[in-house]
């Protein structure tokens, strides 16, 4: 058992009547929902357990450090002050969680993402449907909420959003007299700008550079095909579906031909965040290809870099319009929490997750970590005022597309062999039906 205490019922009810009487003191009204409203309009939270509760929550994650979960936790515990929230990281987490869900101790929560529900069936089964505890998930966008869904079940709370774009050296840009491009002409005309000048614009970890450049294109492109035909051929590995992803190879190999990325100096980078950061803070790449992931690392190695540290610049996060289709942003919800139902202090779990799924804390959360909040309308940061400028109707979630990881991988293969000159187009177009029937047994 994780409880640390109990009290006797006499206590429970003198420490009830005092909270009680706190409560009629301090707020003006109460919501059927059970939160109250505050002096300036906002919603607070209203206990649901005797907050002398002394009990563990255990919380499980791939994350060496979350100091913005901390910060969460330092909230929660002026209401439940005796209440313990851990939080640990599971090494290859993909493989022991599983293990230790469905074990005899399992953690109260843990960080989930969508490949679990298409991965083991056992665990989602273990997972508890949220939508008993009254979530505000109106503070969500519609599409972030459905999201978190899976066979009509609210089994996590997403904490914040994940975009994939380019830090822009804005500095870089506004030296040689350019502008962060809004247009596909434009882009292409900074690029070649910057080409004159001595710079080689887009720039990034080699294994994934060539496919992320091009992420937030070919998925909603092929999910907004009529009647889902490119989706399904490429799912089954058809012949000919090769041809759906044509464009896609096209122009990685035109950008190939004109200089906007050179190999060479893409595999000087050895990983997609620490090196990557520290090698845009070089600062001679004007566009690095990264995640807001990579991008929310960027602050904290400032005074890393020697070079940045000598001649500091400003930048910014921004979805290009690398191709004719202009700017359409993939989001994938980055981390979720969600909770196990076999686990030992599930009530308490259930008022921490009542408790975090409100603007204040999410947006709280977002900030410290430097990534976009998964809260609708955002919390003002800075770091990504450009995502607020692209519509609605030109975002799509990544579980609105249905492609198979065996597609992915085979894109991903010949994307980098087309950039890398070590293919043509026409051999990726003819070779990728067999590559996703072999990456599919």
């Amino acid at each position: 058992m994780k409880g640390r205490g109990h009290q006797t019922a006499a206590n429970r009810t003198v420490t009830c009547l005092l909270i009680l009487a706190i409560v009629i003191e301090t707020v003006t009204g109460c919501s059927a929902s059970g939160k109250t409203a505050s002096d300036n309009g906002s919603e607070t939270f209203t206990p649901a357990l005797d907050t002398n509760t002394d009990a563990t929550v255990e919380i499980v994650g791939l994350l060496e450090n979350f100091e913005s979960l901390e910060a969460v936790i330092k909230d929660f515990n002026q209401v439940y002050p005796k209440a313990v929230i851990s939080y640990s990281k599971m090494d290859d987490y993909k493989n022991t969680l599983p293990i230790k869900a469905l074990g005899d101790n399992p953690p109260e929560i843990f960080m989930s993402y969508r490949s679990y529900f298409m991965d083991n069936q056992q665990l989602v089964d273990n997972m508890l449907d949220l939508s008993d505890l009254k979530l505000d998930t109106g503070i969500f966008s519609k599409k972030v909420a459905e999201a978190s869904m899976y066979d009509g079940k609210l089994l996590r709370v997403p904490l914040m959003l994940n975009y994939q774009g380019m830090a822009v050296n804005t500095s870089l840009l506004e030296k040689e007299g350019l502008k962060v491009p809004t247009t596909y002409e434009e882009f292409t005309s900074t690029c070649d700008a910057l080409i004159s000048k001595g710079y080689t614009p887009i720039q990034g970890f080699p294994e994934t550079v060539y496919t992320d450049l091009l992420y937030n294109e070919w998925g909603i492109r092929l999910v907004r095909d009529k009647d889902g035909a490119a989706i399904d051929a490429l799912n089954k590995g058809s012949e000919g579906c090769g041809e759906y992803l044509r464009s896609e190879f096209t122009i990685l190999d035109d950008y190939r031909q004109k200089g906007y990325f050179d190999d060479t100096v893409n595999q000087t980078i050895s990983d997609s965040y620490d090196k990557s950061i520290l090698h845009f803070f070089e600062g001679n790449t004007p566009f690095l290809v990264c995640s807001t992931e990579t991008m929310s690392g960027m602050k904290k190695r400032e005074t890393k870099s020697e070079a940045f540290t000598k001649n500091p610049f400003t930048y910014e996060f921004c979805i290009l319009p690398v191709t004719e289709s202009g700017t359409t942003a993939l989001v994938s919800v980055w981390d979720s929490f969600s909770i196990l139902k076999n686990s030992d202090q599930t009530d308490l779990a259930k008022e921490f997750l009542r408790f975090l799924v409100s603007k204040k804390e999410l947006n709280q959360m977002a900030q410290i970590k430097g990534l976009p909040t998964a809260v609708d309308g955002g919390n003002g940061d800075s770091r990504f005022t450009s995502l607020n400028s692209i519509p609605e109707d030109e975002k799509m979630y990544s579980n609105e597309i249905n492609l198979s990881t065996a597609v992915t991988s085979a894109y991903k293969k010949y994307a980098i062999l087309v950039a890398e000159g070590q293919c043509s187009v026409d051999e990726a177009v003819s070779g990728l039906p067999q590559e996703i029937r072999n990456g599919s047994k």
